[in-house]
């Protein structure tokens, strides 16, 4: 089991999103983490902002 609480995922531009206190996965589990508004569960972070943040010049 892998303790992610306080992690951090950070872009180039400095925007950061801190996982949240509790957040554990076991092998073969995954999380989402989105950049909108929700309500966050085991399985889907939220980041709560109104608008795109995260730096990123690469097209799909």
């Amino acid at each position: 089991m892998w303790d992610l609480s306080g992690w951090t995922i950070e872009d180039e531009a400095g925007q950061r999103y801190t996982v949240p206190e509790g957040l554990k996965l076991v092998a073969g589990e995954s999380v989402t983490i989105h950049t909108g508004s929700g309500t966050s569960t085991t399985t889907e972070l939220y980041r709560a902002s109104v608008s795109p943040i995260w730096h990123n010049n690469r097209l799909p």
